[in-house]
């Protein structure tokens, strides 16, 4: 039998779907999560290519990243009201795509990502015009977020890029056996999760409504994450992620460790429910938001998570139209 991912056909591989779907298909159970997909918001993606526009920033050159920065603000934040809010978590997601995709890119210097933390600490000019735009964005993060809020998103993301710079100096090095703390630390550092927790609750919700709840914030959003993306990073040949590296530090299989990041997720949602259940604000804003970050995942195509055959956990499936090409006004 075979499949087709994006256009071209692959042999389905039972041995590799089987497990990834069994503990998926348990993860989302046990955190009341239906397997659904959301459609594309259009009016988001034209707002933030207006916004944009009006700043002078160069939209053109985010292409694919400004798409996956409004699927993620209209799944994962489709409950804050401000619209201007999710216009900001769309477009700050999308520049970090394209740092993302710039220290990937072999064929392309990373002297502006090397240099960004100390230019944007200076307020001197970035290498191009884009990460000028995510400086200016990454500023004005306290016109939109309370101060602590603030300067928590503030330092996630700037560790975010300092995770890049970490990848690079550290490539090829050998990974002690005894290290095991050392992937998680990468991926604490690598996946702004601080900030993208915070940026659930509505910005006029007191702190002390939903702050014990980040650390294990940071544990659902980075494990689910990992988890969702497993699948197709394991299609991909990938070896160099966090499920990897800590199945060799444990000396056990990736699915061994894949089930355990899935516990541990279990546990972080049922721990945040119970830490913010005082609070109904709070509350409903992390149960859209846990459902709706599963749902960017479901939605993004480049996850490949059609093929595992969740839908049974469906209680409703919308289908997704398809997203845009890159439309900007001149």
């Amino acid at each position: 039998m075979q499949l087709t991912l994006n256009g071209a056909i692959h042999p389905i591989d039972f041995e590799l779907i089987q497990p990834i779907q069994a503990i998926i298909s348990s993860l989302l159970e046990h955190c009341d999560i239906p397997y659904g997909t959301t459609p594309f918001d259009h009016d988001l993606y034209q707002e933030c290519v207006e916004e944009a526009t009006r700043r002078g920033y160069p939209v053109e050159n985010i292409g694919k990243c400004l798409t996956g920065g409004v699927v993620l603000a209209s799944t994962a934040y489709q409950h804050i009201t401000d619209i201007r809010v999710r216009v900001f978590v769309a477009l700050i997601t999308s520049y970090a795509i394209y740092l993302d995709d710039m220290a990937n890119d072999r064929e392309v210097s990373t002297t502006g990502i090397d240099l960004f933390n100390e230019r944007f600490m200076r307020c001197s000019p970035q290498e191009d015009s884009v990460l000028d735009a995510f400086a200016e964005l990454l500023r004005e993060t306290p016109k939109h977020f309370q101060r602590i809020t603030s300067n928590i998103i503030v330092t996630s993301i700037l560790n975010a890029v300092t995770a890049f710079l970490l990848e690079q100096e550290t490539e090829g090095m050998t990974l002690s056996r005894v290290a095991h703390n050392f992937p998680t630390f990468c991926r604490i550092m690598s996946g702004a999760a601080d900030s993208y927790a915070l940026f659930a609750f509505p910005p006029d919700l007191a702190v002390k409504h939903y702050i014990q709840s980040l650390p294990e914030m940071t544990v659902f959003v980075n494990n689910m994450n990992d988890i969702l993306s497993f699948y197709k990073e394991e299609l991909s040949g990938e070896s160099v992620n966090r499920v990897s590296l800590l199945a060799t530090c444990q000396g056990t299989s990736k699915y061994h460790v894949l089930s355990q990041l899935a516990d541990a997720t279990v546990d972080a949602h049922q721990n945040i429910l119970k830490i913010i259940e005082s609070n109904e604000a709070a509350l409903n804003a992390y149960k859209n938001f846990s459902s709706g970050f599963v749902y960017f995942h479901t939605t993004l195509k480049r996850y490949k998570l059609s093929d595992l055959g969740l839908q049974h956990l469906a209680k409703t499936t919308v289908s997704t139209p398809a997203l845009p090409t890159m439309q900007y006004s001149s």
